[in-house]
């Protein structure tokens, strides 16, 4: 099924691999041209050209630090000469400090999260406010949380949880003031997604996938493509009356307690 529009382009922040890759593929299979941004060069070029080879869509790729103001200042401006404008973002990029408790974040690991997760998240929007103002109707953003938050699971690292927590509110704020200029923005929250973060903590805490599995009602961890499916439709005109809310995927693990 065809979603409706918008079809302008989008920035991927994290869109190299994981839940990031996953919504640039959502994305280009409904014709949306995406600009893929990561730290990681060849992982983000593998992603763009994934996206073109398969759905035709025209890409642009962005190696950034999203912790650097001035780069991603740049890296902004550059996405959206080279795809004619912007339309929307999905924030999907996180990373963990991989602490087993409180006393075990660093100063620097905690201001290094934060300033991926949380930070990053807050300045490429302001950044992008007057592009997707342009690109009106249809802009919208979308920020990725953690279904973490609700049942702090991941309370070992405090400061992914408290990031992760941070982009709620964040969201529902520029929700409420950006709602004038006709910009919605929404979280998706996904559950356990089978994505390399995931894999690296099982292995670290000698886990298996399919023993998180067994906690998951659908019977499932989540592939990153059924993130990236709900995040397209949030960023489409199927979603023009959503607004500051938060979309939970995560095959029903929150609910059952």
């Amino acid at each position: 099924m065809e979603l409706l529009g918008p079809k302008t382009p989008v920035i991927v922040a994290g869109g190299a691999t994981g839940i990031g890759r996953g919504t640039c593929l959502a994305l280009a299979e409904h014709g949306r041209p995406v600009a893929v941004w990561d730290i990681q060069g060849d992982a983000a070029h593998e992603t763009a050209s994934e996206c073109r080879d398969r759905f035709g869509v025209s890409t642009d790729v962005q190696v950034v630090d999203l912790v650097d103001d001035k780069a991603v200042e740049v890296a902004a401006t550059a996405s959206v000469a080279a795809l004619g404008g912007v339309g929307a973002l999905a924030y999907c990029a996180g990373i963990n400090a991989w602490a087993e408790g409180p006393h075990e974040v660093a100063s620097g690991a905690w201001d290094r999260v934060m300033g991926v997760n949380l930070r990053g998240a807050a300045v490429l929007i302001r950044l992008l406010i007057p592009a997707l103002k342009r690109a009106n109707p249809g802009s919208a953003i979308v920020v990725t949380s953690s279904a973490s938050t609700f049942d702090g699971s991941t309370w070992r690292d405090p400061a992914y949880l408290t990031s992760k927590t941070g982009l709620v509110g964040l969201a529902r704020a520029m929700a409420r003031g950006l709602a004038e200029d006709g910009i919605r923005v929404n979280v998706a929250t996904p559950g356990t997604i089978d994505t390399p973060l995931l894999r690296e903590g099982l292995a670290s805490s000698g886990g298996t996938v399919g023993d998180t599995a067994k906690l998951v009602p659908l019977g499932r961890v989540g592939d990153p493509w059924d993130v990236g499916r709900a995040i397209r439709f949030l960023l489409s005109d199927e979603a023009s009356f959503i607004t500051g809310t938060n979309l939970v995927v995560d095959g029903g693990r929150t609910s059952a307690g």
